[in-house]
């Protein structure tokens, strides 16, 4: 004989598990969106946060795609860690019983490009000063 479910209590909440995607991208303009233009990257560590606790890690795939499953309700932070490149923004999602999944696209500058503009332009300024 099959015995009846207990009732939940009223107040319970039912937390739906969900997933975070999307893609790493080279963010060449700066806008934060990837253009047809801007290639994804690939072989990044991207690491899923609550607070400043790690939960989950994945490296992105070939077309710098990432996913993260099983992601109860809650405040997420994903982090991408790739030599070269520093995240251009913070990337974050709340998830509800009402809102399972999110897709977050991470846009990626390029690390060195200000720093080389500035060591290009002394180094000609000191051209000029020598002559």
């Amino acid at each position: 004989m099959t015995q009846p479910l207990a009732t939940a209590p009223e107040r319970t909440q039912l937390l739906a598990n969900g997933t975070i995607r999307g893609m790493l991208f080279e963010d060449l303009d700066g806008n934060g969106s990837a253009d047809l233009h801007e290639r994804a990257v690939s072989a990044v560590l991207v690491q899923l946060y609550a607070g400043d606790t790690p939960l989950q890690q994945f490296t992105t795939t070939a077309n710098g795609g990432y996913q993260f499953d099983g992601v109860p309700s809650g405040v997420y932070r994903i982090v991408a860690t790739a030599d070269q490149f520093v995240q251009s923004a913070a990337v974050t999602a709340t998830l509800t019983a009402e809102r399972p999944g999110a897709n977050l696209d991470v846009s990626l500058g390029r690390c060195g490009r200000i720093g080389a503009s500035v060591a290009a332009a002394r180094s000609i300024a000191r051209r000029r000063s020598a002559r």
